[in-house]
């Protein structure tokens, strides 16, 4: 009998297991990158905090965006997370930032890890950057989209952030 009822719940689990997809995010598409921003409320704080999936990239560098909303005083804080890793001898110590039109951005350096070492090779590195962004200059890049350079005492890196990521986001933080 007890073999019967594990056979039992091995089928139901293994059938369970093939049911489950696996989300594809289209960051084409601004229903679907909507459909795929988190929303997490912490009724201690009285803020709600909006989270989009990290954007791909080739590089294993990752940008996403994120909001919070502190529901007694109406406040939003609109912002992009970049994650840039590299190999370097030395960390960049990224503090500053530029959107594609030449205005600097408030910029801050979150985090920063050396992730391995090679006496031979060097180290690989990651920064982790937020940029505060009002929620207006936002609304104004879902045309098109924006992309922006990091910069610091080493080398620069380049995000883009397109309008359909731009758009599908703010639909949702609102």
């Amino acid at each position: 009998m007890v073999k019967k009822i594990a056979f039992f719940m091995s089928v139901v689990l293994l059938s369970a297991c093939g049911a489950v997809k696996t989300m594809i995010v289209d960051f084409d598409d601004p229903k679907i990158v909507a459909e795929s921003v988190s929303v997490n409320k912490d009724k201690f704080k009285k803020m709600v905090m909006y989270e989009a999936p990290f954007l791909p990239s080739e590089a294993g560098d990752k940008v996403k965006m994120r909001a919070w909303k502190w529901v007694e005083r109406d406040k939003w804080v609109y912002q992009v997370y970049a994650f840039d890793t590299y190999k370097s001898q030395t960390f960049r110590n990224y503090d500053r930032a530029y959107d594609d039109q030449g205005n600097r951005l408030d910029t801050t350096l979150v985090d920063k890890d050396v992730q391995s070492c090679k006496a031979d090779e060097g180290c690989h590195y990651a920064e982790h950057i937020t940029i505060n962004l009002p929620r207006d200059y936002l609304e104004k890049k879902i045309e098109g989209g924006f992309s922006f350079k990091i910069s610091g005492s080493g080398e620069e890196q380049v995000f883009v952030v397109p309008g359909s990521y731009i758009d599908g986001f703010l639909s949702v933080a609102k």
